[in-house]
Parts: structure tokens; C-alpha cells; sequence
């Protein structure tokens, strides 16, 4: 993320929600660049939600944390309605392909509200199954706005979810 001039793809003030933020890296690195951001840390997983609190306590009056499962489309609408973020925030979450459906479902339920921004910082470590993350979101109305080589087989990707971008999430929520 340091690599991108100045941020370019986070204007000042956003409101970040990231989704599956592990121990919240890559949303505290926000909070700390930009003393006028919001940000909102999501993962479904308690132990790393725990982590990432500890690492936001030092920005705590506006850097918090909140529970997301994948495919929890009526939690994530509902969330994204009352934070109303101008970027949602993915970094490494698309290596499983088993989670795409569920994933997807969860970015397009966040980012509709506000019509926020969708940035993704990911790691192509294998072809085929970053193809089909990239063609789940392509099925699911998010266009392509901007692309970034980060170095090695890193990239950053900024997204527009166009109004045919669906939200329905033909799958079951992922378990914690």
C-alpha cells in the first residue's frame, strides 16, 4: 500500500471498511496516513477480530471493530448502511476459491449503500484461481477502474460496482 503515490486511491476523510481484515494491518496503515479517515475492521473470525482491536486501540476514537461472515449479505447491507463507507478494503482475501461466491456477495452487499469504491491488494499465487476471483467479480457487476503493479505478483485493483452488480449470494454464509 506504501508503494501507491501518496495513497493515490484513498481520498482524504474515506470511510474504510475492510472486509476480512485478519489482525487489521492494512486498515490501521489507513488510520495512521490519514488522521481524517474512518475505519471499520471486519473478519468472522473472533481471534482475529481480537487482534485486530488490539492494533486499532492506538486510533480507537475512529478505527473499530466489527463481525462479517462472507455471504451474510443482510449483516453486510446493514453494516455498510449505517457506516456508509466511501472505500471498501480487501487485501489477500481472494485465495480461496472456495470462498468467492461468498466473498463477492459480501464486497457488492458493502459497497452498494454508499457506492463506495472496491480496492483489492492481491497476491496472484496461483493463475487459474486469481482468474476466477477476478471473473466472479467481473459476474457480479464490479468493473474495473484502475490497476496497479505493487511488485512481484502484487497488485492493487480499484472497482466500481455498476447497477447491474447483483447482491444475491447463492450460497450458505462461511463459518467462523
Amino acid at each position: 500500500l506504501e508503494g501507491t503515490q501518496p495513497l493515490a486511491w484513498l481520498p482524504r476523510g474515506a470511510r474504510v471498511l475492510e472486509v476480512g481484515c485478519g489482525c487489521g494491518v492494512a486498515g490501521v496503515a489507513v488510520a495512521a496516513r490519514d488522521a481524517t479517515s474512518r475505519v471499520l475492521l471486519t473478519d468472522g473470525q473472533p481471534s482475529c477480530l481480537s487482534a485486530a482491536a488490539a492494533n486499532a486501540s492506538a486510533f480507537a476514537d475512529r478505527c473499530a471493530t466489527a463481525a462479517l461472515r462472507w455471504g451474510d449479505v443482510a449483516a453486510a447491507t446493514t453494516m455498510a448502511a449505517a457506516f456508509r463507507p466511501t472505500v471498501v478494503l480487501g487485501t489477500d482475501v481472494g485465495y480461496d476459491p472456495s470462498s468467492h461466491d461468498a466473498l463477492v456477495a459480501t464486497l457488492a452487499a458493502c459497497c452498494r449503500p454508499a457506492a463506495a469504491a472496491l480496492v483489492l491488494v492481491e497476491e496472484a499465487r496461483f493463475r487459474d484461481v486469481h482468474a476466477w476471483f477476478l471473473e466472479a467479480l467481473e459476474a457480479a457487476g464490479f468493473a474495473l477502474r484502475e490497476r496497479a503493479d505493487l511488485g512481484g505478483k502484487i497488485e492493487l485493483r480499484r472497482y466500481a460496482l455498476t447497477s447491474a452488480g447483483r447482491l444475491n449470494c447463492a450460497c450458505t454464509p462461511l463459518r467462523a
